[in-house]
């Protein structure tokens, strides 16, 4: 079983989100780390749980205010050997990128801003579409010829799907009783 820790970020912070109620989100109050400073917060996550990713959601970005590709470029750079002391893992480590991609030339965009703000790539960014910006599996299927390895998220409040307004729900996910 692997477990992968979430990290939230909202204005500059690792948050503490609860339920999609995202008016109330606060910065995150931890006994792993004694600040909401995202990259101490990342740390503290990954030495916990010794994992191989980190699934880190750009609340800004997937709320449409403003994507934070300097704090998540000083996370892959952060992040670039994180179990060197920990444990062993094959691969190199992931980010696993959830920024409210409605389509693969936003994805590319926020990806391109990230490695600039780096300099390099040295830390695997695995984009990440969830179902609440998504505009359609074409996005995932672009995404996969340009060689990422794109994950879906399917977004809930409740037992209800998430959609992104003008996407093609049905793509996404059957509805329930019926066979794709």
């Amino acid at each position: 079983m692997q477990v992968i820790p979430v990290l939230d970020l909202l204005d500059g912070h690792a948050v503490r989100a609860i339920r999609g109620d995202r008016a109330n989100y606060r910065p995150i109050q931890s006994s792993l780390c004694a600040t909401s400073e995202p990259l101490p917060v990342a740390r503290a996550l990954v030495a916990a749980t010794a994992a191989p990713a980190l699934y880190v959601a750009d609340l800004g970005a997937i709320m449409s205010r403003e994507a934070d590709p300097s704090t998540l470029a000083a996370l892959a750079a952060s992040l670039a050997h994180p179990h060197a002391h920990i444990g062993p893992h094959s691969g190199p480590f992931e980010i696993w990128l959830d920024a409210g991609f409605a389509d693969f030339p936003s994805m590319l965009a926020h990806l391109s801003r990230i490695v600039a703000a780096t300099g390099s790539a040295q830390t695997r960014i695995v984009p990440v579409f969830g179902s609440e910006s998504l505009r359609s599996l074409d996005a995932l299927r672009e995404a996969e010829a340009a060689g990422y390895a794109p994950i879906l998220s399917l977004d809930h409040r409740g037992r209800q799907l998430i959609a992104a307004p003008n996407s093609r729900r049905h793509c996404v996910l059957p509805r329930r009783g019926r066979r794709a």
